[in-house]
């Protein structure tokens, strides 16, 4: 998890790889992500979901929206609002979700059916 690109480039390297940005559906998938991440090498994870088709309305990597669960920072879309943060990170320490700006390199994590790997 410690190779760092733009939001674009990482789903870029998800695919090339047979994957997809992470998708988190549950609470489950979310706790398991934490404990597979060392958030001492990677504090913060590119996941697949993004609202940079229409501004506010969050999909996934895979096409879907958004869906019932979501575990945004700050009780709302992770208390960054704004037109420059489409992409999501995901906090590895707390599990929260975070709005970012999609050009800033960081670490990401990749799933290919049921696995997930980082990159």
């Amino acid at each position: 998890m410690l190779d760092k690109q733009s939001y674009n480039e990482a789903r870029r390297k998800c695919s090339l790889s047979g994957g997809r940005l992470a998708v988190i559906r549950d609470p489950d998938i979310n706790h398991f992500l934490g404990q597979i991440t060392d958030p001492e090498q990677s504090p913060e994870l590119y996941i697949g979901l993004t609202d940079q088709i229409t501004e506010g309305s969050f999909i996934w990597d895979d096409g879907t929206p958004l869906g019932a669960f979501s575990n945004w920072a700050d009780n709302g879309k992770g208390g960054y609002h704004s037109p420059t943060r489409d992409c999501v990170l995901y906090d590895v320490i707390t599990g929260s979700w975070l709005t970012h700006n999609c050009n800033d390199r960081k670490p990401y994590v990749c799933e290919n059916g049921d696995f997930v790997s980082g990159n």
